[in-house]
């Protein structure tokens, strides 16, 4: 048998309406940026760089960006899409194409 408490379920869908607050606010404050060295784009999606740069798959745009001035950078949109997805989804996709 389930009890509900009106208390709790108010406490559940402002926490929800929080996070969701969160979120737009770290969009908003996210730095503008045209390109992200991997070094950049690790730091912003939280990851290792040593483990990323040893494994191309698992790199924004799987390591194909675009040489600007002395290092190859990845366009933002890139780099915002991949810090999103989770090593599983990028692995998902290589295998999904390899299967194509």
């Amino acid at each position: 048998m389930l009890v509900e408490v009106p208390e709790i379920e108010q406490l559940i869908s402002d926490v929800a309406a929080l996070r969701e607050e969160i979120a737009d606010l770290r969009q908003a404050v996210r730095p503008v940026k045209s390109w992200y060295t991997l070094v950049e784009a690790c730091a912003l999606k939280g990851v290792t760089f040593n483990t990323i740069k040893n494994n191309r798959h698992l790199q924004p745009a799987r390591g194909h960006g675009e040489r600007v001035g002395k290092r190859i950078r990845f366009p933002a949109a890139v780099v915002h899409s991949w810090a999103l997805k989770t090593d599983e989804e990028l692995e998902h996709e290589i295998v999904r194409k390899k299967s194509a």
